[in-house]
């Protein structure tokens, strides 16, 4: 048995498709073949049913449960002895959606890399949900991620309660509220009712804040009107901002664009059951993980940029 080899068995274990971790891992079928059945012969047990599909044996479910636990402890050594030869050297695998990846690295990655100008960032852009099941698959350090659900092998830092609002151009509401648009202005200033809104479309995102939205459209008993529909947030941003369709923006994704916003453009929180609607936005790791000090610090300033994210006033 190898360190390589039981890597590339967990690897294989995640996807259960032998070309396409082959050529995740670079390397051909039969190498990676060749692992498996070393693996194999070591343990004396198939790890893998071949036919119909490839997929687990219950002797290779126990040895992945030894395959992660491995994996992470050969990382956490890694780190440990980086330190302890004093080398500010290392990888950072962290993880976030796009919308949140662009509105936080630009602004701390000046300082981090000052400090630890040798540490190499390697970025998973993707939703939440997917996320939590790479960090713990141990394809990611950490993440940002948002209506995360406590899990034993994980740690959760909050990092905000992060408010959402609705955007709604002038346009729109002249358009397809002619009558009692103004009105409706100095009713949302602190909050909306959607049900005010009922006649105008918008855009509808697939993804968790999406599931928080459809909640308020039901139990404001509205139909919404769907312009479009998406699961990014910051394409649903982009068609809304155009002006003719209103979408709806977390407070990152707002604070990331405010200075570019249209004047016409209405900002008005989200409501429900009476209470501006808030989002958790948590830093998850596995637990038990060991961070260096170039990890530490970059959670330092995760956290401090979303302090700042969350002291900006919205108008």
């Amino acid at each position: 048995m190898n360190l390589q080899s039981l890597y590339y068995f967990s690897e294989l274990a995640k996807t259960l498709h032998m070309t396409q971790t082959a050529e995740r891992l670079f390397i051909s079928q039969q190498n990676l073949s060749n692992h498996i059945q070393r693996l194999e012969n070591y343990y004396g047990v198939k790890l893998f049913e071949r036919k119909p599909r490839l997929q687990l044996t219950y002797a290779g479910e126990q040895v992945l449960e030894f395959a992660n636990m491995i994996n992470r402890e050969s990382i956490n050594l890694t780190n440990i002895l980086s330190e302890i030869k004093n080398e500010a050297t290392g990888t950072i695998r962290f993880g976030g959606s796009p919308l949140r990846i662009n509105a936080i690295l630009p602004h701390l990655l000046s300082e981090f890399t000052q400090q630890f100008p040798h540490v190499e960032i390697r970025i998973s852009d993707v939703l939440s949900k997917e996320l939590e099941n790479k960090v713990l698959n141990y394809e990611v350090d950490f993440a940002v991620v948002t209506g995360h659900e406590p899990h034993p092998e994980l740690i959760d830092v909050p990092l905000m309660e992060e408010p959402l609002y609705l955007c709604v151009s002038k346009k729109l509401l002249e358009k397809h509220l002619p009558d009692t648009y103004e009105m409706i202005i100095k009713k949302s200033a602190n909050g909306t009712d959607l049900k005010d809104f009922a006649d105008i479309p918008f855009c509808i995102l697939e993804n968790r804040l999406g599931k928080m939205i459809d909640q308020v459209f039901k139990d404001a008993s509205v139909m919404p009107k769907v312009y479009s529909t998406s699961i990014l947030t910051q394409i649903s941003t982009a068609i809304g901002l155009k002006g003719d369709a209103a979408c709806f923006v977390p407070h990152l994704g707002l604070a990331n664009i405010i200075d570019r916003l249209p004047p016409d453009m209405y900002i008005f929180p989200v409501l429900y059951k009476g209470k501006v609607l808030v989002q958790t936005v948590n830093l998850i790791c596995r637990a038990n993980q060991y961070h260096p000090a170039f990890e530490k610090l970059f959670m330092e300033l995760l956290k401090k940029r979303y302090q700042e994210i969350a002291e900006l006033k919205m108008k």
